[in-house]
């Protein structure tokens, strides 16, 4: 027993045990889907990140500044998850919780080697792995950037103490190595050359033990740095490009004085969400400060920062823990106007530890060194920790899907943003127009000039036949900056929409109506008048739709679909070819051209069509079958019946001419499990 406690009162034993409940805590994330709320820029509407890693891939990571930001390494973890798992969100969720528990244990790691202080190191990797505010960085697939720049700082921080031991070249390059790694995940990371120095000042005591001390040695310890300073300049200058290429920086059109008031607001924000955190939400509403709050909460924050500096020799960690929040806080507060200075729980990925470290001190030095202190301090650690864990775990359930976080957000606080996403769902997953409708109203009752919920409604009131008034909200949408044919975007990967052909078409036929000149509305209604059996028609809208954008694989691939309904293999057979020069991982073209393929007796390409589909859809239940077809053909029984297994296993239904077949020639009578 005492041995056994001991492998858990060691550095490795410690990390070890904290990744692992964390891998715990976060498993029920493996079974979330998407939510369609930036997850579709860096997976599921991106065709670069769904074709995995390739040639052109890496050449997309690298010069992409989708997101806002120049984010290398976060492009091409989400590549690598692509090649590995597919396109399906629950590796994703998986590798995210795996490196929020590496983060963890690492930093556990660094700390230790930092402050030779094992218990405090882990209760203050705890706090920051358990805390409730975590679980936007870890259970939102488009924050992987979080966890991988926080791994990188912990990298880092193993890197310093590494060259701090050796002092040679090559344990420096590994820390301007990790610092290069973390800047290429997330742009916060350039204040990590600061963080150093506050390190320098206390644990490591770099800087002496006084301020004569500090005038002395201050210069040899940054210029220590300058290498990793002009790192972090390189990547503030790129960021500012790329914040200014994508439209999202903002100018100082409020006046100095109310940014100022907002950077305050933020601040003191942050401070209460991080030690209560209740009533968490994807999307907070604006806040600002009054003239007397703004100066009262001035006051605060000031003195706390001049009682840090005064106490700095006699309570150095309430020094460095404030700074190291203040520090890495500070690209997201609003003194860089980037965006519109908003405030979210994943901004507190690494200004937290600071924070955390200042209170596990402070506690430590102060508490009582009795045994029956160390006893309660032990107790109220786990209380602690365990309410974290509790807390965490209750708010996971809101990331399930966008449905269950948007209306999550909506419960805690009104947000325009939070109405039109829920709007946009339940037009497109639910097939509730009505419900649609209502809350684009709600977003627009709260802002009259947003032009994505005109939208909204527009296609909500076009789908209920309500065109008089579609045109209105299609009119304003314009006017504020939106066109409604964006709610035509493909749904979650894995789902469907639920509306019959019909409803679809008069969705589809409206926006048509009141934008005629864009391709998406016609791929739309091609693939309607398909479905309801009209090849002609669907045939001359995809055609239209080509036209109008010549890139368009989906419309290629429509045309092609529509082909092989008037059973012109030849034509289907090019326009689905044509489909996959413009997307090699179109799964339908592969359909299209093996059916095709089938009709001309080409089984050995029809079978590699099948083939590649079945790769690319392992959960659709529709390429099984058509290989089945194949096999047939090919006389390769065995085959053909476990992908009919198979297609039943993902709830599909074979048809019983094809059943009969199947029986008749391999002699196996047929008996489906119930």
């Amino acid at each position: 027993m005492n041995r056994a406690l001991g492998i858990v009162t060691r550095p490795a034993g410690n990390a070890v045990a904290l990744g692992v409940l964390l891998l715990l805590l976060y498993l029920p994330t493996v079974r979330f889907d998407f939510v369609d709320y930036d997850d579709g820029v860096y997976v599921f509407k991106n065709e670069a990140v769904l074709n995995g890693l390739s040639a052109d891939g890496l050449a997309y990571a690298f010069t992409t500044v989708d997101g806002g930001s120049w984010m290398p390494l976060t492009w091409l973890s989400h590549l690598l998850d692509t090649s590995l798992f597919g396109p399906g969100p629950t590796a994703r969720h998986a590798v995210n919780a795996v490196l929020h528990a590496l983060t963890s244990a690492l930093l556990l790691l660094a700390w230790h080697g930092l402050s030779g202080c094992l218990w405090r190191s882990t209760l203050v990797s705890a706090l920051f792995a358990l805390h409730p505010l975590r679980t936007e960085s870890v259970a939102w697939i488009a924050e992987r950037k979080d966890a991988l720049s926080g791994l990188c700082l912990a990298l880092g921080l193993l890197a310093y103490r590494r060259y701090l031991d050796t002092r040679d070249r090559r344990s420096y390059l590994l820390l301007a190595l990790s610092l290069t790694l973390g800047l290429m995940a997330k742009p916060m990371l350039v204040t990590f050359p600061l963080v150093l120095l506050l390190l320098d000042f206390w644990p490591l005591q770099r800087f002496g033990n006084s301020w004569p001390d500090v005038r002395r040695r201050a210069w040899p310890l940054v210029r220590e740095k300058i290498p990793l300073l002009l790192l972090a300049f390189t990547a503030s200058a790129v960021t500012y490009w790329s914040q200014r290429e994508t439209g999202t920086l903002s100018h100082w059109s409020n006046g100095l004085f109310a940014r100022a008031s907002d950077v305050v607001a933020n601040l003191i924000f942050y401070l209460v969400k991080i030690f209560a955190p209740v009533d968490r939400t994807v999307l907070y509403p604006e806040h600002h400060l009054s003239t007397g709050s703004f100066v009262a909460a001035t006051v605060v924050l000031v003195a706390i920062s001049l009682l840090a500096v005064r106490r700095a020799f006699k309570q150095p960690w309430f020094a460095v823990g404030w700074f190291w929040f203040l520090i890495t806080i500070a690209p997201v507060i609003g003194i860089v106007p980037v965006g519109m200075s908003m405030v979210a729980d994943r901004y507190t990925y690494l200004p937290s530890i600071g924070l955390g470290l200042a209170l596990v001190w402070a506690i430590g030095n102060w508490w009582p060194a009795t045994q029956g202190a160390r006893r309660a301090a032990i107790a109220s650690s786990v209380l602690l920790l365990g309410g974290f864990a509790v807390l965490t775990h209750l708010d996971l359930k809101r990331w399930q899907n966008s449905r269950t976080l948007f209306e999550a957000a909506i419960r805690v606080a009104p947000h325009k943003v939070a109405y039109d996403n829920l709007a946009c769902h339940y037009l497109l997953h639910e097939n509730d127009a009505d419900r649609a409708a209502d809350l684009a109203t709600r977003a627009i009752e709260l802002d009259p000039k947003f032009g994505p919920s005109y939208s909204a409604r527009c296609v909500a009131r076009a789908s209920l036949g309500d065109y008089a008034r579609a045109k209105q909200d299609y009119d304003l949408a314009v006017r504020f900056g939106d066109r409604p044919i964006r709610l035509q975007s493909a749904p979650l990967p894995g789902k469907t929409r639920r509306e019959t052909p019909e409803a679809e078409w008069e969705m589809f036929a409206a926006s048509i109506r009141l934008e005629p000149r864009t391709a998406d509305g016609f791929v739309a209604r091609g693939e309607n008048r398909l479905k309801l059996g009209e090849p002609d028609l669907a045939i001359a809208d995809f055609s239209r739709a080509i036209e109008l954008n010549p890139d368009s694989a989906a419309a290629h691939n429509g045309r092609g679909g529509a082909y092989n309904f008037k059973a012109d293999s030849a034509a289907a057979i090019r326009d689905a070819t044509r489909a996959l020069e413009l997307n090699a991982s179109l799964a339908d073209a592969y359909t299209t051209r093996a059916i095709a393929n089938t009709r001309l007796g080409k089984l050995a390409l029809a079978l590699a069509d099948n083939q590649r589909c079945v790769e690319l859809s392992p959960t659709n239940a529709l390429p099984y079958l058509n290989r089945a077809v194949t096999w047939l053909q090919l006389k390769d029984y065995d085959r053909a019946w476990q992908d009919v297994e198979r297609c039943r296993a993902l709830g599909g239904r074979p048809h019983e001419s094809f059943l009969r077949a199947l029986s008749d020639a391999s002699g196996r009578k047929d008996s489906p499990k119930p």
